[in-house]
C-alpha cells in the first residue's frame, strides 16, 4: 500500500520506505532510518531519470556505512515500483 502525503513530492510505502522528489535534480530514498540523496533529473516525458552511481553512501550519521551492490537494486527497484505506483517512467544512469 502506498500513501501520497504530498501530491508529486513524498510517497511512504508500509513496506518501510519513502521516496521524495527534491526537485527537478534530486530525490532522497529513506528506509529503515537511513536516507542517501540521489542525482536525478526530471525529464521532459513524464518521468525521472536517476543515476545509480549516486546511490553510494547513507547521508549522516550513517556515512560510514557504504551502500552495496544488492542494496543499490533493492532502492532502484523499490523506487521504480513509486514511479509505477505515478505511471511515470524511470531511467536508471550508471
Amino acid at each position: 500500500m502506498l500513501v501520497e502525503p504530498r501530491p508529486n513530492l513524498v510517497v511512504d510505502t508500509d513496506r518501510g520506505f519513502s521516496v521524495q522528489v527534491l526537485g527537478r535534480t534530486g530525490m532522497r530514498y529513506c528506509q529503515d532510518g537511513r536516507c542517501v540523496r540521489i542525482n536525478s533529473e526530471v525529464l521532459a516525458v513524464k518521468g525521472i531519470e536517476i543515476s545509480a552511481k549516486s546511490i553510494d553512501r547513507w547521508n549522516p550519521p550513517h556515512d560510514t556505512e557504504p551502500i552495496d551492490e544488492e542494496t543499490r537494486g533493492v532502492i532502484i527497484a523499490h523506487i521504480r515500483s513509486v514511479m509505477a505506483y505515478w505511471d511515470a517512467a524511470l531511467v536508471v544512469a550508471e
